[in-house]
């Protein structure tokens, strides 16, 4: 036993060569290198070295063991092993980590086909090394591969499908894709199929023969940053087109949704006059295709919520089963919105701003309330616009952001029972803050006309709002870091004159 060993020992001293040493060298370099490109290649890389040493190990029992032709096999197959992993790793080296160094990122595909190419390279090397004649071997087998490609033309068309796609890179991983009724993100690119996956979770195989033959649509991604898309929203004979072109787009400018910015503000469009109403097209910016789905429901909540503030028929084609006219839709529109007034009677005697009003005075000012509704991210006001009314919150919360020295910052949460935008309402000064809804809101809106009436039949109160908006205002400056040095009851007189003059009371 002690000799076999020996024997063994000696012969594998002989099968092995110095090249062996410097390939497991160059080999573990670049496994190195690599290890963060390429986690994988570690494991592979042992596994293969260890099946190498093994094959060595029989090619020497086969020596010792007087087997010339198993050494010879076990001989080959361990270089095929060597020769195929220094292959796959330098291959891997140069396509993963030298090339990028040039800003060059070439498919992937293109280095498994010249690594392939490489493997069936040092195959045939081996095989003439081993006394294979190679011209009789592509002689006898040009028969039977005639025979595989046309069987497999399917299966060529896809490869060849797949390598052109990835060499002019028409189509990338991360591109979202519409293909006759599929809809979906790239996520991977093969040989044979290019994988999308769909907004519901659903991995759908494409074969790339397909995308190469039809008609693709890319909607994003790498390759398109985004685009438009449109819906479609039907109003009314009873409100001119023109004013809802303009209330819509001012409207949904100020509103907050991913990807929408000011170079893709939306369009609104007049589309067409039929069946009974007015068809209008909404052209708005979509960069994430993954959340068409999310960013249109914003979209319809928010027209939703602008004609109910408006007062406006929100119309559907031939979906109308009444046979009312537009003036009694309208009225029965407005007529659902408006709470009773006793409810509002309690609502406006929970604000300070209006203590001083008589009962007859609040109920006439609660008839005048109109009931507004915002969505999520809707801009109510705009700090420097002009505006001639307040809202008081009945239902849900909104921000008040104000901007000062260059910065925007948030500086207070309004929540049910809070009031804003009284400042410009009773002053008639630009708003001093942006207030944006943090959830879906229900206000009460009062505008000038429906204040003015009662002010100018008792002046006296002017005195009392006065002092209210000049504590309000001084909150306001100290949050903006510019206190003034005027004394309360200089700016109390300040904005007593400016009421004065906007409601031309004497």
């Amino acid at each position: 036993m002690l000799n076999f060993f020996s024997h063994w020992t000696e012969h594998f001293q002989q099968a092995w060569h110095l090249s062996y040493f410097l390939s497991f060298l160059v080999v573990v370099g670049v496994v190195f290198l690599l290890r963060r490109h390429s986690p994988g290649s570690v494991r592979f890389t042992a596994l293969m070295l260890v099946i190498f040493v093994l094959l060595l190990a029989a090619e020497a029992l086969f020596a010792t063991l007087d087997a010339p032709a198993a050494k010879t096999v076990m001989h080959y197959s361990a270089l095929l092993v060597l020769g195929g992993l220094l292959i796959r790793q330098v291959g891997v080296f140069f396509f993963r980590w030298v090339i990028p160094r040039f800003q060059l990122q070439p498919p992937r595909i293109l280095e498994e086909l010249l690594i392939l190419m490489f493997y069936a390279g040092w195959t045939l090397y081996l095989l003439s090394g081993a006394g294979l004649e190679l011209s009789s071997l592509v002689t006898s087998t040009a028969v039977v591969t005639a025979v595989l490609a046309f069987a497999m033309q399917d299966t060529l068309g896809n490869i060849l499908s797949g390598l052109a796609l990835q060499l002019d890179k028409s189509i990338c991983i991360g591109d979202w894709l519409e293909f006759e009724d599929l809809s979906g993100e790239v996520i991977q690119v093969q040989w044979r199929h290019t994988a999308i996956m769909t907004r519901f979770g659903e991995k759908i195989l494409i074969p790339n023969s397909d995308l190469m033959k039809n008609r693709v649509k890319i909607i994003g991604g790498q390759t398109l940053p985004g685009r438009y898309n449109t819906l479609y929203f039907y109003g009314s004979y009873a409100v001119a087109p023109n004013v809802v072109v303009e209330t819509v787009e001012k409207n949904l400018r100020r509103m907050q949704f991913r990807g929408q910015s000011a170079q893709t503000p939306p369009i609104c469009q007049v589309f067409d006059f039929a069946d009974g109403h007015i068809t209008y097209a909404l052209h708005y910016w979509l960069a994430a295709p993954g959340a068409a789905g999310a960013t249109k429901s914003a979209l319809y909540q928010h027209i939703y919520a602008l004609f109910q503030r408006q007062g406006w028929y929100l119309s559907a084609p031939n979906r109308d089963i009444s046979h009312m006219s537009h003036k009694h839709k309208t009225q029965w529109h407005q007529q659902s919105l408006r709470h009773s007034t006793s409810i509002k009677l309690v609502f406006l005697a929970q604000i300070p701003l209006f203590a001083a009003l008589t009962e007859e005075e609040k109920e006439q000012a609660a008839e005048r309330l109109k009931t507004a509704f915002f969505v999520q991210g809707s801009t109510l006001i705009v700090q420097g616009a002009a505006g001639e009314s307040m809202f008081f919150i009945v239902q849900g919360e909104a921000e008040v952001w104000v901007a000062s020295h260059g910065r925007k910052q948030q500086v207070a949460v309004l929540k049910a029972g809070d009031i804003f935008g009284e400042m410009s309402l009773m002053t008639g000064d630009p708003r001093r803050a942006t207030v944006i809804a943090r959830s879906d809101l229900v206000c009460y809106e009062l505008d000038k006309d429906g204040f003015a009436a009662i002010i100018q039949e008792r002046p006296e109160l002017a005195e009392n709002i006065a002092s209210l908006l000049s504590t309000r205002a001084q909150e306001l400056d100290s949050v903006q870091q510019c206190l003034s040095h005027t004394q309360l009851e200089e700016q109390k007189q300040h904005l007593l004159h400016h009421i004065r003059r906007w409601f031309r009371l004497p």
